[in-house]
């Protein structure tokens, strides 16, 4: 292999590897982003606990920041109140430990996987994770049952909009 394409192989597998650590790191923001809603957080909520910057939080949130240091990692799960290596799971994008079971939310943020034959985005991750939420949040009742199918449609409409 003359170094041309030897430089040009290395560039591709460079440009592949930042892809993938950009995945990772909006994988991170949009878990991050669950358990804070999960919680009832604020961004402010938690800059309180853990000392991290609301702006920062926001731009992980939004897939616009790098993954973060270990030790800012570890700070963002003591604020959620979760284990530290379900967001290390995230970033490494490891698979689940065999002895802790995923939920399906985590399943849904932390997995590639393919929508018409399609690699996820992040927008369609959000969508989906919105639409699991609504489904197991709605009550279902016979008085209920007509809004909350409307809203679902709606929902669903955003999410073929952007897959």
């Amino acid at each position: 292999m003359n170094d041309d394409k030897l430089k040009e192989k290395n560039k591709s597998d460079v440009d592949q590897l930042n892809d993938e650590i950009d995945a990772l790191a909006k994988n991170l923001g949009v878990l991050i982003r669950y358990f804070r809603e999960l919680r009832g957080l604020s961004l402010n909520d938690v800059y309180m606990v853990s000392g991290i910057s609301p702006s920062y939080l926001n731009r992980l949130e939004q897939g616009q920041r790098d993954s973060p240091s270990i030790k800012i990692v570890k700070r963002f799960a003591e604020a959620l109140k979760i284990p530290s290596d379900v967001l290390f799971e995230a970033i490494f994008h490891e698979k689940a430990p065999k002895e802790r079971n995923l939920s399906l939310e985590e399943l849904l943020i932390c997995s590639d996987y393919l929508v018409n034959d399609e690699p996820v985005n992040r927008e369609i991750k959000e969508q989906l994770l919105a639409i699991v939420k609504h489904i197991l949040s709605c009550e279902w009742t016979s008085e209920t049952k007509m809004r909350e199918s409307c809203n679902l449609a709606d929902m669903i409409d955003r999410l073929r909009k952007v897959s």
